[in-house]
């Protein structure tokens, strides 16, 4: 009996721990379809809401950074692509047309902080965890497609 209910409580746990993803992962047909593939992306400056979270905008972008090039692509970072809009708030055709010419990136993300909190607590423990929402896309170049 002890040991049914020590199977029971195991399996509950690894049910638990396979229901749960906090990372959801889509593909899209069209990237599959491109023609040439995508070495060099440009990555854009993150729009951040709620707006109180501004200072999390370049640590979520280095780490976007750092895992398309652990990938194997060449990164333009959203400083770069800031000075080549020139500080402009260009539509998403305009700018892809643009980072294409200027950059030459093959693609463009564009991503939005949508939530950050930041971590409570000591080294020994927390009492909230940090969390961060992010919404990314991203178009191909020039022509801006998804």
């Amino acid at each position: 009996m002890k040991r049914l209910g020590l199977c029971l409580v195991l399996w509950a746990g690894a049910a638990a721990l396979g229901c749960v993803s906090t990372v959801v992962q889509q593909s899209f047909p069209a990237l599959a379809e491109r023609r040439e593939p995508i070495r060099r992306i440009a990555v854009a400056p993150l729009v951040v809401r709620p707006e109180a979270a501004a200072n999390s905008a370049p640590v979520v972008a280095r780490y976007l950074v750092d895992a398309l090039t652990a990938r194997g692509f060449e990164v333009v970072p959203p400083e770069t692509v800031a000075r080549a809009s020139g500080g402009l708030d260009l539509s998403m055709p305009a700018l892809a047309a643009m980072l294409e010419r200027e950059v030459g990136a093959d693609a463009v993300l564009v991503g939005k902080i949508t939530r950050w909190v930041e971590r409570e607590g000591t080294a020994a423990g927390s009492q909230r965890p940090a969390s961060v929402g992010l919404d990314v896309d991203l178009y191909g170049t020039p022509e801006a497609k998804r």
